[in-house]
């Protein structure tokens, strides 16, 4: 990432985040249960990891586009994240 972007990107500004997987390859991290069927650490399956990680962010680098960011403040009602992950807790929200 250095050579292509210099210091714009580092370990203070960027975070990687992601949610656990049940199918991923193994032998990328130090974790027992992730190595024991590959049997140890296999570079191929951590630097494909790495590679997908750097494309990714090359990618949304490259889309970069202007947006805005609006804040409200205000009383309202207050709902669960299940009235906006649902179509039921969706309607039931709009009913009230």
């Amino acid at each position: 990432m250095f050579d292509r972007y210099g210091d714009l990107y580092t370990e203070k500004n960027v975070a990687i985040s992601g949610i656990h997987t049940h199918a991923g390859p193994g032998g990328y991290l130090q974790y027992v249960v992730y190595i024991v069927t590959s049997l140890g650490f296999v570079r191929q399956s951590f630097d494909v990891i790495v590679d997908g990680i750097e494309k990714t962010i090359v990618q949304a680098h490259e889309n970069l586009r202007p947006g805005s960011i609006f804040v409200n403040k205000g009383k309202g009602k207050t709902f669960h994240s299940f009235f906006v992950l649902s179509p039921l807790g969706t309607y039931i929200y709009i009913q009230m």
